[in-house]
């Protein structure tokens, strides 16, 4: 038989996302990735951004995400989220900047609500995240990045690989299990 390959360029079937999302627009699904990032994205207090496992974002500048609400982004070990810059980028996006939400954990080790990053590849960022409300962070990587996570409030960060290091800016943050 023939067999016949088709180069498909994933950046004109992405979803384009900027500016203040509201609505469908906060939550990501794996249906409607990739995402590509082309402005920086605000995420309103009182509103939650949710991303889905398996969903791919791509930034085409230097931009960011800021977090004024919450954050529920949550991959699987088989179906992580990605995010990252496009191939055709030749720079590094600015990251997630998460300034707002709450954390509410049993055990200090065991998530029951709030801001979560869970099973996310974060790649090519300036600084991938910064943390200035606490966060949960489990089993996220951060590869080929150009500085450290910024933990500025009592976040819990377990099961994680932070190639670049990650800088503390405050006590009452439980660091375990991770590869710095």
């Amino acid at each position: 038989g023939i067999s016949h390959s088709i180069a498909v360029n994933v950046y004109e079937t992405a979803t384009e996302i900027t500016g203040v999302l509201s609505g469908e627009k906060l939550h990501w699904t794996k249906e409607n990735s990739p995402y590509k990032v082309t402005g920086d994205i605000l995420i309103e207090e009182n509103d939650q951004l949710v991303i889905d496992p398996g969903v791919k974002v791509y930034f085409v500048g230097n931009n960011y995400i800021k977090m004024n609400g919450s954050i529920y982004a949550v991959g699987t070990k088989e179906d992580p989220i990605t995010i990252t810059k496009a191939a055709s980028y030749n720079g590094s996006w600015n990251g997630l900047r998460i300034g707002g939400g709450s954390l509410n954990t049993t055990d200090t080790y065991t998530y029951n609500s709030g801001n979560i990053l869970k099973y996310v590849n974060f790649s090519y960022a300036q600084t991938p995240v910064e943390l200035n409300s606490p966060v949960f962070v489990d089993h996220c990587n951060f590869t080929d990045c150009y500085d450290s996570v910024s933990v500025s409030r009592g976040s819990v960060l377990i099961n994680n690989n932070f190639e670049n290091g990650i800088s503390i800016y405050s006590s009452g943050n439980i660091i375990t299990n991770n590869r710095i």
